[in-house]
């Protein structure tokens, strides 16, 4: 394939925001080293600068540090390595990016009776396959509204799930699954408290007075809670599997208690997140 990248922008901000003073030489460290790499990239000399960014990722973990080593990676023509980072910065641009550089789009179905398209978008790099549905605009033509789509999909897309084994898991639905009870703390629920040594570094480096676990999970058309799976936490700590395991119990007690999510007045499989938090309890 080749690339064709004229005016992808070269991040040149660096931020020290939401970083204690105890870890500003490490941080003054990242930001030395991150100006290398961007300098080395505008240079053109791409495998140093994605080194380097290796070096200040090391060091702390950021947008524009995953920006720049993403560019690096898609310069030298390693589509995967780009989208895995491009991806982590999350915001349009990237979007944008990660869109048009990590997806193929094929398979366009068109409703004209109720005025959308639908993509499939085949991941490059995986088996992942996104279905998006786009509304157009009645005045405009398909073609303008297909291009429009494609290119600014946060502007008309109006539900996508992912397709697995010919099965649609929506991810964004008009109408979401939500529970049934008003008693559940469906986004928090939440524990008392998670023993942790105060002699952990991470925690001494952040001090947090809680930690926040995430789960996704799937709610079938019939609204039962399935296939949940722990994605990670707050600040990124080793979670015991016995906390985990707890936490996946307590959500299996939602089975049966959702409303499912609909599209088109059809209830549908969907994806979920849900939230956990702990609150800390030092030993001494």
């Amino acid at each position: 394939m080749k690339f064709i990248i004229v005016n992808i922008l070269v991040v040149l901000f660096f931020s020290y925001s939401g970083f204690s003073q105890s870890n500003e030489k490490t941080q003054k460290a990242a930001l030395k080293t991150y100006k290398k790499g961007t300098r080395q990239l505008k240079k053109g000399n791409y495998i140093l600068a994605d080194s380097l960014f290796d070096i200040a990722l090391e060091l702390k973990q950021g947008a524009n540090i995953y920006f720049n080593k993403a560019i690096a990676r898609l310069r030298m023509k390693d589509t995967c390595t780009f989208c895995k980072y491009i991806e982590l910065v999350n915001d349009l641009e990237s979007r944008k990016l990660y869109n048009t550089y990590c997806f193929s789009h094929d398979t366009i179905k068109v409703n004209n009776q109720a005025k959308t398209y639908e993509i499939l978008k085949r991941d490059k790099c995986s088996s992942l396959v996104i279905g998006e549905i786009h509304k157009f605009d009645k005045d405009t033509s398909l073609l303008v509204s297909l291009k429009h789509g494609i290119h600014d999909i946060e502007n008309s897309i109006i539900a996508s799930y992912l397709l697995d084994d010919s099965v649609k898991y929506f991810i964004l639905t008009p109408y979401p699954a939500a529970p049934k009870l008003s008693d559940i703390e469906y986004y928090e629920l939440t524990y008392q408290t998670l023993y942790v040594s105060s002699q952990d570094t991470l925690i001494y480096k952040e001090q947090p007075d809680r930690i926040i676990l995430d789960f996704e999970f799937i709610v079938t058309s019939e609204g039962i809670v399935k296939n949940i799976i722990y994605t990670g936490n707050s600040f990124r700590y080793d979670i015991s599997q016995k906390v985990i395991d707890k936490s996946i119990k307590s959500l299996a007690l939602l089975n049966s208690n959702f409303k499912p999510a609909k599209f088109n007045s059809k209830p549908v499989n969907s994806y979920q997140t849900i939230k956990i938090t702990y609150y800390l309890k030092y030993n001494k």
